[in-house]
């Protein structure tokens, strides 16, 4: 079972990986590693972070919760559902226009433009908050169509922010950072819509729980959001952190760091994201059955196996970066330009090894209602990302930014790795929250 998930969900990521590098060409070759890029990429990370920030944490909880609610019942299990997304993307509207009016207003991430004047404050903190509340929408949609062996419905939502800002620039170049925005926030709505759409095929829309004694959340799963949230949380904010302290650089810095992380991403959702999205309902139900020992066990043979394909992977990331560069940049690059990036690109293929072994051990921690474990791990990334990205700061060195990820991610596999193998599965085996 777990290797046709596997099969399918890598077909379907493939797509996924075409537009995300599509769209990347196609922008560093028409604005070039510019500011007007930088704004761009500026103003559509604070949407991706709230959505791992809001999503990444309950579409995690959600699946196991989802599984035992639809063990007992499938109108309970639709209820909880679409309460579910719904209050994820109520949730992250607000977060994401109150980040971004934050950001605008202290001129952070060369989004200072955007606070100009107090309607486009509105207008582009507003988009944000779609673009969040879409995104959130659609990774919770995602997750449950997942336990419905609908596996290529998360790849096709993913594609479509990624779609819009390519139409953009090519239909219209002049309209810069507002035209690739526009697409961005399209996308983005038009992901929800497609969303909706496709799971209630398989899960009638409905917000009231028929049976009258269940709850629709129940307080072990609120509790175990709040301790998966404080690692999600700081997680998020590593990421905003690094990608303002590579924007404080210079014009162009920001730019170059965005690329240079989009084939290690690209690695670390195809390989990682796909065999734990692919393999966490059988871990789930593992745990939730109380064959601790045997989820254990699948978990480290899964991170074994990502972790020695990630080292292959950027072995020959390393080898090849300058080629790389050549593509992503383009040939009417400057030679200054495909350096650059050539060198963050051997930096960043580094964070893949630790990238995909943690995430597959975070599925083992979380299916047995051990989130906290991933907080000290995050809080190891922050500490990580916070001190070699005010070096790069200081030095005017985006390559201390790039390789931040690489020694955050370490600690924090690290951390899930330390636990899985001496608190899991031991003698009597474990309980969840033990």
């Amino acid at each position: 079972m777990i290797h046709r998930r596997v099969v399918a969900l890598s077909l379907a990521t493939a797509l996924v990986g075409v537009a995300w590098i599509a769209r990347d060409i196609v922008l560093v070759r028409i604005f070039g590693l510019s500011t007007e890029l930088d704004r761009f990429v500026a103003v559509v990370v604070v949407p991706t972070i709230i959505v791992t920030l809001v999503a990444g944490a309950l579409a995690s909880t959600a699946v196991p919760e989802y599984i035992r609610r639809r063990s007992l019942s499938a109108a309970d299990a639709s209820a909880f559902h679409w309460n579910l997304s719904l209050a994820g993307a109520l949730l992250a509207a607000p977060i994401g226009m109150l980040v971004t009016m934050i950001l605008a207003e202290a001129g952070l991430m060369h989004l200072d433009w955007v606070a100009s004047d107090f309607t486009q404050s509105l207008v582009y903190s507003g988009g944000v908050g779609i673009a969040a509340a879409a995104g959130v929408f659609g990774r919770l949609s995602a997750a449950t169509m997942n336990v419905h062996e609908r596996v290529f419905l998360q790849p096709a939502l993913l594609c479509l922010p990624l779609v819009g800002p390519i139409v953009s620039a090519l239909l219209r170049p002049d309209a810069g950072t507002s035209g690739l925005f526009t697409g961005f926030v399209a996308g983005s709505i038009l992901q929800a819509g497609v969303a909706i759409v496709s799971v209630a095929r398989e899960v009638p829309i409905g917000l009231r729980a028929p049976s009258k004694d269940v709850r629709l959340f129940e307080r072990g799963f609120l509790r175990e959001n709040v301790r998966l949230g404080l690692g999600t949380t700081l997680m998020s904010l590593s990421e905003l952190a690094t990608n303002a302290m590579a924007a404080a650089i210079g014009p162009g810095a920001l730019s170059q760091f965005a690329v240079s992380q989009r084939l290690p991403q690209l690695f670390q959702t195809f390989v990682g994201g796909v065999m734990a999205t692919a393999a966490y309902p059988a871990l789930a139900r593992e745990f939730i059955a109380g064959n601790h020992g045997a989820g254990r066990t699948l978990a480290l043979r899964l991170a074994f196996l990502v972790g020695g394909v990630g080292s292959i992977a950027a072995l020959a990331m390393t080898t090849t970066s300058q080629d790389l560069s050549g593509v992503i940049v383009g040939p009417h690059s400057s030679p200054a330009d495909r350096e650059a990036v050539a060198g963050l690109l051997s930096l960043t293929a580094w964070q893949m090894p630790p990238a995909v072994v943690g995430i597959m051990l975070s599925r083992a921690v979380i299916s047995t209602g051990n989130s906290q474990v991933l907080t000290y791990g995050a809080i190891g990334y922050l500490v990580a990302v916070s001190a070699m990205g005010l070096a790069g700061v200081q030095s005017g060195n985006v390559g201390w930014v790039a390789g931040a990820p690489v020694v955050g991610y370490t600690i924090s596999a690290a951390a899930a790795l330390a636990f899985v193998t001496r608190r899991i599965g031991r003698t009597n085996g474990m309980a969840p929250g033990g």
